[in-house]
C-alpha cells in the first residue's frame, strides 16, 4: 500500500517530462514547417505566377489564335470541323505544356525537410527501443 503512494509523484514527474518533450518536439517541428515555407515562398510565387500566365494565355490568346487559324485554314480548303478540330489540338498542347510547367515548380516545393523528420519521428515511435525508455545509440545520418 505504501509504495502505490510513493509511487504517484514519479509518475506525475514522468508525465510533466513526457509532456515536456512533447510540447518541445511539437515546437520544433512547427519552426522547421515554418523556415521551409519561407524558403519555398519564391517557388510558391513562381508556380501561381505560371498558373496565371498559363489561364491567361487559354483564355484570351488562345481564343484569338483559335478565331484567326480557323480562318486560315477554311481559306486553305479544310472544312469547318476539321479547322476547329486542329486548332483546339493545338490550344490543349499549349496549355498542357504550362501546367506541366507549373506543375514542376510546385514540386520545388515539397518540404523534403519536414517529410524526412516526420518519417525519423514515426519510425523511431514504433521502434521497440523507444517503447523501453532508451534512446538510440546512434543518430541517423541526415540525407
Amino acid at each position: 500500500m505504501n509504495q502505490h503512494r510513493t509511487s504517484k509523484p514519479a509518475r506525475r514527474g514522468s508525465v510533466a517530462a513526457v509532456a515536456g518533450t512533447a510540447a518541445a518536439t511539437g515546437r520544433s517541428l512547427l519552426d522547421l514547417i515554418d523556415s521551409e515555407l519561407s524558403l519555398t515562398g519564391r517557388a510558391l510565387l513562381r508556380a501561381a505566377l505560371m498558373g496565371m500566365v498559363a489561364i491567361a494565355l487559354a483564355g484570351v490568346g488562345g481564343l484569338m489564335l483559335a478565331v484567326i487559324l480557323v480562318l486560315l485554314l477554311q481559306a486553305a480548303g479544310l472544312g469547318w470541323l476539321g479547322s476547329v478540330s486542329l486548332v483546339t489540338l493545338a490550344v490543349l498542347i499549349f496549355c498542357g505544356i504550362a501546367t506541366l510547367k507549373a506543375r514542376n515548380l510546385l514540386e520545388l516545393c515539397g518540404l523534403p525537410a519536414t517529410r524526412r523528420q516526420l518519417s525519423r519521428m514515426f519510425r523511431e515511435s514504433n521502434s521497440p527501443e523507444s517503447t523501453s525508455g532508451e534512446s538510440p545509440s546512434q543518430p541517423e545520418p541526415q540525407a
